[in-house]
């Protein structure tokens, strides 16, 4: 990849497989090292990326003597995310957290003019927002002007519905422009799933037979999950699916259809979206004696749990087993996409493979990761789309320095 004269430089911060960097050397900037602590990751990099050097080290336990350059115009970072996602755990304590300092304090080193911080939107929650404020802070001391901006991979024309954080701060600009992306292409999943079996990182595997997700893959049509907590069409209940999960009545299922809306609506707690349901809410339910019965008999089939006097499902399923619409954006490509418990492909019963997962990202079927299979996807799932990369990277050189 050639360089112009005098372009402007870059250091990239837990550079992962290296998409945003990507968005940035299209751009016709020059990096001048990249950084991260994942063995595969910096792999994955070095095969595809070799105009620079990426280097292994764990920067939030090493920093003095890692010859980081003392200068550099841009500086570019994705710090883990999963403690401040609203799919993991949300850990305000996740010492992951913390990392969302170290390229502040490297720009501040450095004297970097430009800091661009990817993350997921989770980080402006509180109680977890108190490492973005203080970031805020830090930099305003030291001069620089912050920008929060919340962009989606479908706005550029990906079939993905990705949000992301992206901050932005220059020093000594008052006012940071705005951010207009543009859709410069148009793709469905239909369109990008059709891959050529000689593709690397694409070796489509059916689901084995007897496991769960073989067996409860044949009753999610695309666009629907298996969610026991919602009741929408695109929502699968297991007692819709008694052949995996045991017979039930129709009074027992008109029950937990009545049951799946009570835990929504007699709220006890100030967090969450559903609460177990007493056994006097549920006796308004059914007459007499009724109620009980039914509730007991589904507790003995799996279907509920019982404490104390209140009872709940036992298996709510949420977010399981999601097969994406082929013509619709898909949700979010994580470091879980390609596992079947998670998400199924629009119209074969099997995950999602690498190469389908990195379609989607919008990396070209020539960037090719190593690594173990686990390793590959998760490398896909944290990596920022490199057209949207590239998007970000043309806003800072044209708006910015």
């Amino acid at each position: 990849m050639s360089l112009t004269p005098g372009a402007p430089t870059f250091i990239s911060l837990f550079s992962g497989c290296g998409g945003l960097d990507l968005g940035f050397l299209l751009a016709g900037f020059a990096c001048q090292s990249a950084w991260d602590n994942d063995v595969s990751s910096v792999e994955t990099y070095r095969s595809n990326i070799d105009s620079h050097p990426c280097h292994l080290a764990d920067l939030s336990r090493q920093r003095t003597g890692l010859a980081l350059p003392s200068k550099v115009d841009v500086i570019v970072a994705g710090p883990p995310c999963q403690g401040f996602s609203t799919v993991g755990a949300m850990r305000l304590r996740d010492p992951r957290n913390r990392l969302l300092a170290i390229p502040v304090d490297i720009a501040l080193e450095a004297r970097a003019h430009v800091i661009l911080i990817e993350n997921v939107p989770g980080i402006l929650a509180l109680p977890r927002a108190s490492y973005w404020l203080s970031m805020r802070r830090r930099l305003g001391k030291a001069g620089y002007n912050l920008r929060t901006i919340i962009v989606d991979a479908s706005a550029i024309g990906l079939p993905q519905r990705r949000r992301r954080v992206i901050f932005i701060a220059v020093r000594g600009m008052r006012d940071i422009p705005e951010l207009k992306l543009v859709a410069s292409n148009h793709s469905t999943a239909r369109s990008l799933l059709t891959i050529p079996s000689r593709v690397s990182n694409h070796e489509p595997r059916p689901l084995a037979a007897g496991t769960l997700a073989s067996r409860i893959a044949p009753y999610i049509s695309p666009g629907q999950k298996l969610s026991n907590v919602r009741a929408s069409s695109t929502s699968v209940h297991t007692w819709e699916i008694p052949e995996v999960f045991g017979s039930v009545s129709t009074l027992e299922v008109n029950f937990l259809e009545s049951f799946l809306h009570l835990r929504r609506q007699a709220r006890r707690r100030t967090w969450g979206d559903a609460d177990p349901v007493s056994g006097r809410r549920l006796s308004t339910v059914m007459r007499g004696s009724q109620w009980r019965e039914t509730a007991e008999a589904l507790v003995r089939k799996g279907y509920l749990r019982k404490t104390g006097s209140f009872f709940d499902l036992r298996h709510t399923f949420n977010g399981k087993f999601r097969r994406p619409h082929p013509d619709q954006p898909t949700p979010s490509v994580l470091t879980k996409f390609c596992q079947p418990e998670y998400f199924l492909h629009p119209w074969e019963d099997r995950a999602f493979t690498v190469r389908e997962a990195a379609r989607l990202q919008g990396f070209h079927d020539d960037f090719t990761f190593v690594g173990s299979h686990r390793s590959q996807a998760a490398q896909v799932g944290n990596a920022v789309p490199p057209p949207l990369a590239y998007q970000l990277a043309a806003y800072v050189r044209d708006r910015l320095l």
